[in-house]
């Protein structure tokens, strides 16, 4: 029903992480064909189930995977959640983000799917939605 790209801000894979608010494969796929973006929540609520508090990099990357796989790199984003989560993150603030473009690095990402991931895939949503004369 979207005329433009759809924005989920906040959101990881049902398919690694059984929690509602997590979006299933078809929901991926259906916000991937508007051109639009998912926004990876750091929250460990939201990236395993388990009882350890904390969320790790390497559950981020399973999930950016997992998006990418189901809906292609041009849906894959961040979101962070960083203002409303209680979990602990090995990346603590905005200032330590280059430690998520690293691990993409590191698990064989491209440079360019990287920035794609990084913000340029929000940006060019932003673009698309928001009207030109703000």
């Amino acid at each position: 029903m979207a005329s433009k790209p759809v924005l989920a801000s906040h959101s990881n894979c049902r398919a690694l992480c059984e929690v509602s608010r997590n979006l299933s494969d078809e929901q991926i796929r259906a916000i991937a064909k508007t051109g639009g973006v998912i926004g990876l929540n750091f929250c460990a609520d939201f990236l395993r189930e388990n009882d350890e508090d904390l969320s790790r990099l390497e559950d981020m990357i399973r999930h950016l995977e997992h998006l990418r796989a189901a809906g292609g790199i041009d849906v894959c984003a961040i979101g962070t959640d960083f203002d409303g989560i209680h979990s602990k993150v090995e990346i603590e603030d905005a200032s330590q983000m280059q430690k998520l473009a690293d691990a993409l690095e590191k698990a064989g990402w491209s440079e360019e799917d990287i920035a794609k991931v990084m913000g340029e895939n929000v940006f060019r949503v932003l673009q698309q939605v928001l009207p030109e004369d703000l």
